[in-house]
């Protein structure tokens, strides 16, 4: 009954000697082995006391160590004095419960951590002594997990601090390669459920604006934490060459640069735009030479080279002026009244040999531009209709940026004038013979 009794009534029971025994014992006990003997012959009561000692339970409790949160399905093994004797799985609530204990020392070891957190590898024990105390209370034993560690690695622009996309990195644990990862558009790798242990991360690509960030990062990544690593990448160099005419500032077109790495591993040839300017970008960090390999037409070769280094996150730029090539200007003029005769023809020649043949205009000149520079040899080849031959030979040295003149005279050849007039009244007569 409810009160731990059975009363039986003489009328129940026919006189004689008895023998009781436990056949089952409660529920959470453990039975009552020695048997109990009576005579029964109705005069007396007989009262029969059995006891029955406590058969405990162990329950374990599985918890997040942070939260307190508990975690289902966590399989335990469990060993008496050392050796297995079962598994328990927990339930919703994080509890599991062994039944049916004797006496002795009981461990319960995780068999696998639950999925993203650190495995307890720690054998939790316990003496179970049914008889000393016998009390009401299961032993109970909490065991808490720490959630397995994450890593953020974040990678920014050194000057905007803008997330840059596709940047990848090398991940490694205590020296040992676990990956290589590539930050998302919000410049982001997110490592979850990572083991503790010291990681070490070193970028190996990034994008062709940016210079590479070769100095790696370490950092202690502990359970239960978040670790952060923050990666800044300055922009590659860049370089802008303007080309102008040295006198006006003008700029000019069409002049063609080479662009050395100073060890050789760079060599490019760019031309300026119709603005005189070349623009590049994305240069690779180091000590560059920029010449001059052809200049704009019409202008003298500028054979100044220049030298720079090129910094991450810096920008170098540079001015070349160039010099228009020489003009020649040959200006044809009677040597008496100094006006200027057409139709003369002058010859050029240059200290390679090379030969120009020009006639003098209305204006009485020849206007050559774009010369080289250097000693010209002028002689006129044919008078200006009337006038004399001058076969004086003349030299002229053409300067860059000039226009170096030149004045040839020529004397007009002799006449005989006969005058028939009047003797008295002056008057001029015709048709003498």
């Amino acid at each position: 009954s409810h009160s731990g009794v059975i009363e039986l009534k003489g009328s129940d029971l026919p006189y004689g000697s008895y023998k009781v025994y436990e056949i089952k014992a409660p529920d959470g006990y453990e039975k009552d082995t020695e048997p109990q003997t009576f005579d029964w012959n109705g005069t007396q009561d007989v009262t029969l006391t059995f006891k029955n000692v406590r058969e405990p339970s162990l329950v374990v409790v599985k918890k997040d160590k942070q939260t307190d949160e508990p975690l289902e399905d966590v399989v335990f093994n469990v060993y008496k004095d050392g050796n297995f004797i079962t598994s328990v799985i927990t339930d919703n609530a994080g509890y599991a419960r062994i039944s049916g204990l004797q006496e002795g020392y009981y461990e319960i070891e995780e068999a696998e951590a639950p999925a993203g957190y650190v495995k307890d590898t720690k054998r939790h024990g316990v003496h179970i002594d049914p008889y000393n105390p016998a009390t009401d209370k299961d032993p109970v034993i909490v065991i808490t997990n720490e959630r397995k560690p994450s890593l953020i690695i974040e990678k920014l622009d050194n000057k905007s601090s803008e997330p840059m996309e596709g940047t990848t990195f090398a991940v490694y644990r205590d020296t040992t390669l676990i990956g290589e990862y590539t930050t998302d558009r919000h410049g982001l790798i997110e490592l979850e459920d990572l083991e503790p242990g010291t990681y070490t991360v070193k970028e190996i690509h990034t994008d062709d604006e940016h210079v590479l960030q070769g100095c790696p990062q370490s950092i202690e990544v502990a359970a239960g934490k978040e670790a952060h690593l923050i990666f800044f990448n300055k922009s590659k160099p860049g370089i802008g060459i303007t080309k102008i005419d040295k006198e006006t500032k003008k700029t000019l077109e069409g002049a063609v640069f080479r662009i050395e790495k100073i060890d050789g591993s760079i060599t490019k040839a760019f031309a300026t735009d119709r603005n005189g300017e070349i623009e590049l970008e994305d240069l690779e960090p180091g000590a560059y030479t920029v010449t001059e390999i052809t200049p704009p037409e019409g202008y003298v070769l500028n054979t100044e080279s220049r030298s720079f280094v090129a910094s991450p996150d810096e920008s170098v730029q540079l001015v070349f002026t160039n010099t228009k090539k020489p003009d020649i200007k040959i200006k044809k003029i009677d040597s008496e009244s100094g006006k200027a005769l057409k139709g003369a023809v002058i010859r050029i020649m240059d200290s390679r040999g090379e030969v120009l043949d020009k006639t003098t205009d209305d204006n009485g000149e020849i206007i050559v531009t774009g010369v080289g520079e250097g000693l010209y040899t002028i002689q006129e080849i044919q008078a200006p209709e009337g006038y004399l031959y001058n076969s004086r030979v003349y030299y002229l040295t053409a300067e860059a940026g000039k226009t170096n003149e030149l004045v040839i005279r020529n004397t007009q050849k002799p006449s005989l004038v006969i005058n028939k007039i009047d003797a008295v009244t002056k008057d001029a007569l015709k048709n003498a013979v």
